[in-house]
């Protein structure tokens, strides 16, 4: 690398380093550059360090700066004093006032360390007496679930037993026909007396009895009262009379199942069931082998020639191997020459495995096959035999 025309700004650089920094540090940053920028320089003799220099600042002058990274100093204190006649005091004068400016921005928005001490406090307090409110909220409702269940206890079966005398000794008025005919009134008894119309009055509210008790009411005992009229019919169920109509249901009930159970009984007994079965075995069927020609083809035997009619032959093919690997398939249509015989057809076969013989197939007509596979036809050693 040839030493390049600097500067004044940059022969003073290089004088400052040469001057403030050793011979190792120029060296180690000169490799650090020309690693980074792909270049390669070597200096010797005396003057080294300053060519060394001028290398690092004409790859820096020359390279693009993107392509480098960006280099920053170690070790400030090591940096060699810079006085103002080297330095663009515009520029430095614009950074003063940009960093003055962040300055008093960072004054103006900062928090003491004790202030925020203070808020985290805060919001730590409140994080536990939210926790604390809803703990105690989830206790009190779980609390309220359990007194409800065990006040229902108890009160269900004081309400049933409430509502059972009542059930029994109120009237629960219905328009029921009475078992007596009514008296039909005369012309002079319907002036003096009022109409007898049926007075049904409203029923009260229905009482909490079963379903069955409900549907057995029609059965029950039905007096007319003292204080109403023969159309004002009451009817007044016992709880004797509920207790036997539940057991004559149950009865009931039970005998209708007796006499189904009974009647699928004799049904199952009055079918015979034929229990002689023949066990049936899926056995393979045979394939049927063919063991002859029942209708083999003729050949035909007439001796003629004719211009019109061309015969195909038919083709044998014969399986020769265990020559040698050199042997090729001019030497076996040669041999076959030399023997008197000709052939269609001689191919050599290839080997997908490494061998040390090789095998042929020699194509011939079906009426030399009797020839081609006699032992005597083939050299000793030749194995023989059908291809197909």
């Amino acid at each position: 690398m040839r030493a390049i025309k600097l500067n004044p700004l940059q022969r003073a650089v290089v004088q400052i380093c040469e001057s403030n920094f050793k011979d190792a540090d120029i060296f180690t940053a000169k490799t650090i550059l020309f690693e980074a920028a792909n270049c390669r320089s070597t200096r010797k003799g005396d003057g080294k360090n300053k060519r060394l220099l001028q290398d690092i600042i004409k790859v820096l002058k020359e390279t693009e700066p993107a392509s480098l990274p960006t280099f920053v100093a170690k070790d400030l204190h090591r940096l060699p004093p810079v006085t103002f006649d080297y330095v663009d005091v515009t520029s430095l004068l614009k950074d003063i006032l940009v960093l003055k400016r962040n300055f008093h921005c960072i004054q103006a928005d900062y928090v003491k360390a004790s202030e925020l001490f203070q808020l985290q406090q805060e919001i730590e307090n409140i994080k536990t007496n939210q926790y604390q409110t809803q703990s105690e909220q989830q206790i009190g409702a779980k609390s309220c679930n359990g007194l409800f269940s065990n006040n229902e206890a108890k009160r269900v079966p004081s309400e049933l037993s409430s509502r059972q005398p009542a059930a029994t000794n109120t009237h629960a008025p219905c328009c029921v026909p009475s078992s007596k005919p009514l008296p039909f009134l005369t012309s002079a008894q319907s002036g003096n007396a009022a109409p007898a119309t049926a007075s049904v009055r409203e029923p009260p509210p229905a009482p909490a009895i079963p379903s069955l008790q409900v549907r057995l009411l029609a059965r029950n005992r039905v007096t007319p009262s003292d204080d109403r009229t023969e159309n004002d019919i009451t009817i007044t169920p016992k709880p004797t009379e509920l207790r036997s109509s539940n057991k004559t249901q149950y009865r009931r009930r039970t005998d209708s199942l007796l006499k189904t159970t009974e009647l699928i009984g004799n049904t199952l007994d009055e079918i015979n069931f034929d229990d002689s079965f023949t066990t049936v075995v899926n056995k393979k069927k045979k394939k049927k082998t063919y063991t002859g020609n029942k209708n083999p083809n003729q050949q035909g035997k007439a001796i003629f020639t004719s211009s019109k009619l061309k015969i195909v032959p038919k083709l044998s093919y014969i399986y020769a191997s265990r020559f040698d690997k050199h042997t090729t398939d001019n030497d076996i249509y040669d041999f076959i020459k030399d023997c008197g015989h000709t052939v269609i057809k001689v191919k050599k076969l290839v080997q997908y495995k490494e061998t040390v013989f090789t095998s042929f197939i020699v194509t011939i007509k079906q009426d030399q096959e009797s020839v081609f596979l006699s032992a005597e036809f083939w050299p000793c050693g030749v194995d023989i035999g059908n291809s197909r």
